[in-house]
């Protein structure tokens, strides 16, 4: 299987775990759907929506150049998705699922600040 390379990515030091119960804080709007999309992409993770103390924090932001554009953050604060439409969160989604390697605690993943679009 050939998985897409992030276009604009920058490495940050360290790593991130995320764990297998998280919690996921999104717009009204999209909060069923993106808990869908983690439970589609992450299929071990119980996910809950959650405003407080979020591992996944995603966020409508004013459209881009690309619609389907996002920014992606995951750092020591855990994981933040800043999108324009549906589409670009799905992709922003399928990244992080992607990028994670199941460990016994929870998902690992690389620290980075990423910007990509179809």
């Amino acid at each position: 299987m050939v998985l897409p390379r992030i276009k604009n990515t920058k490495k940050l030091k360290g790593t991130y775990l995320l764990p297998y119960q998280l919690r996921l804080s999104v717009c009204d709007a999209f909060a069923e759907k993106a808990q869908a999309l983690a439970a589609l992409f992450l299929p071990t993770a119980q996910v809950v929506i959650s405003a407080e103390n979020a591992h996944i924090t995603a966020v409508e932001v004013p459209q881009q150049v690309h619609p389907e554009e996002y920014r992606l953050t995951i750092d020591d604060n855990g994981i933040l998705i800043e999108y324009c439409t549906y589409t670009g969160l799905r992709n922003a989604m399928a990244t992080v699922a992607m990028m994670a390697t199941a460990t016994k605690e929870g998902f690992l993943l690389e620290q980075i600040e990423a910007t990509d679009y179809p």
